[in-house]
């Protein structure tokens, strides 16, 4: 328990830095919006406060999805991720409510990469208090079921 609120004040103090442990949120239902995305698709998730568009495409070794991110019609951010793996499988796209005190939602993103036992890689897009949007690596888990229980492994800092 002290480990998850040293972590929750480390985001909320830094913004630039999540580092290792569990999240679990606190509300029944943290999630806003969700979902499915496949390669050729565009999808567009709205909060109050902010608009998000996905695009997924095709690449010669696997596919990318890109983020396009709008507050109030204003361009937010706009990033996108490479990968080299099957591009068959369907994605999950969720705009969650992470942080109580954020203020814009952050983006769950899942994608199933295929196998027997494995993989569902986790990434979330979350903005620091500078305002910088950055995708946070959670790694991979057994399945292709979404949960917002997941281990935090990834030390990320922005300027």
């Amino acid at each position: 328990m002290i480990k998850k609120i040293l972590i929750l004040a480390s985001f909320l103090l830094i913004a630039d830095i999540v580092t290792a442990g569990n999240y679990e949120p606190n509300s029944a239902s943290p999630i806003i919006a969700e979902a499915k995305i496949s390669t050729g698709e565009t999808i567009t998730l709205i909060s109050p406060n902010l608009e998000v568009t996905a695009s997924r495409t095709a690449t010669k070794d696997g596919w990318r999805i890109k983020f396009v991110g709008k507050s109030k019609g204003k361009l937010v951010f706009s990033l996108s991720e490479a990968f080299k793996t099957p591009a068959e499988y369907a994605s999950s796209v969720k705009l969650v409510k992470l942080f109580p005190d954020s203020e814009y939602p952050q983006i769950l993103f899942d994608a199933y990469t295929g196998g027997a036992h494995c993989c569902t890689m986790t990434e979330i897009l979350l903005a620091s208090k500078s305002g910088n949007w950055q995708f946070a690596d959670f790694g991979y888990r057994d399945g292709e079921n979404s949960s917002l229980k997941m281990p935090l492994g990834l030390v990320i800092m922005s300027s």
